[in-house]
């Protein structure tokens, strides 16, 4: 709706293929029958569960770095067969925490690490990439004292003024699709 309605001059047919807490392992198993049966003119992909529900320990190996990358790779290049018009954005506002408390558990380092891989391999696949926990994080004003989250509700998931800045961003990915032939 959000989306939508800063595209007034635009019927959208908008499928939100989203299944909250999937990894992006899960997003790879279901591509073909959510997304690409689908036959999508423009795709945004937005994901951030991969690092939201494991333990830092877990993040830091190697091994499950190399395979959220090749995951992430072969997803975006299965959907770039479809069409390309293509974004990728996250991992989110996922880490903010109020007064002080800014490393939620420690994610915050890994969440940045996270959010360089899919800047990367978007870079490399030619896909653009919507860097929404910069946008987040930008919003937040630089004497946020109060004991409370600004941009999301628990630290995890945006509130109603981090879905706002979130669907701004992704307007701004659509606007250049839609203008660009």
């Amino acid at each position: 709706e959000k989306i939508q309605s800063q595209f007034p001059y635009y019927l959208l047919d908008i499928i939100n293929a989203g299944a909250g807490g999937n990894k992006i392992a899960n997003l790879l198993a279901r591509v073909h029958k959510d997304v690409v049966s689908k036959n999508p003119d423009i795709v945004l992909m937005y994901w951030d569960s991969d690092v939201s529900d494991q333990p830092v320990e877990d993040l830091e190996q190697y091994s499950l770095q190399q395979q959220y990358k090749a995951d992430v790779n072969e997803v975006i290049t299965i959907i770039r067969n479809t069409t390309r018009r293509f974004a990728v954005a996250g991992p989110g506002i996922l880490g903010e925490g109020p007064l002080f408390q800014f490393d939620f558990f420690g994610k915050n380092r890994l969440l940045d690490k996270f959010r360089e891989f899919n800047r990367n391999i978007s870079a490399s696949n030619g896909v653009l990439y919507i860097d929404v926990r910069k946008a987040l994080r930008d919003s937040i004003p630089s004497m946020w004292m109060l004991n409370r989250w600004y941009c999301s509700s628990d630290g995890e998931h945006p509130n109603q003024r981090g879905t706002q800045i979130m669907a701004e961003q992704f307007g701004m990915a659509l606007n250049l699709f839609l203008n660009v032939q």
